[in-house]
């Protein structure tokens, strides 16, 4: 709202409340507020995996994945 007071984006048409659909509104508006989230959640996932390929004990990865 106060980005709404301050000029920066537009209220959402009442019609696109009434349909539910108000957060893609506001993502056509600003779609950098799902970039940060989205780059958020591959940066987590980078690590994960190199957690697996570069664990400091050498067990097996059927351990984990069962099928490799």
């Amino acid at each position: 709202m106060v980005d709404v007071i301050a000029g920066k984006t537009k209220i959402t048409p009442k019609w696109i409340k009434k349909l539910g659909f108000a957060w893609l509104y506001r993502i056509m508006q600003e779609p950098r507020r799902l970039l940060v989230p989205v780059i958020s959640m591959v940066w987590e996932g980078i690590k994960f995996a190199l957690k697996i390929i570069f664990r400091k004990n050498k067990m097996s990865s059927t351990k984990y994945f069962g099928y490799l």
